[in-house]
């Protein structure tokens, strides 16, 4: 049987976006001082800027300034956490 996946705090996820964000280090020193998997910080600031972005769609029913790099199929399709 496999290990149970770690669950963490929303808190903890903002912490990590906006230090990737803000602090100019690249994610796997912040991933590391943070005690989380390598690349999870990026996952978590796309699915942000993805949760984001559907809300402006949700809005404005425009996708016109959302996420220039994103389609808008792409999003519909990432169902994922």
């Amino acid at each position: 049987m496999g290990e149970k996946r770690k669950t963490y705090s929303k808190e903890l996820k903002e912490q990590a976006v906006e230090l990737l964000n803000t602090s100019g280090k690249p994610g796997n020193p912040i991933e590391a001082e943070l005690g989380i998997g390598n690349g999870v910080a990026y996952r978590w600031r796309r699915q942000m800027q993805e949760a984001a972005c559907r809300f402006y769609y949700r809005i404005t029913r425009t996708w016109s300034s959302c996420l220039e790099r994103r389609q808008p199929s792409a999003l519909h399709n990432s169902g994922r956490n």
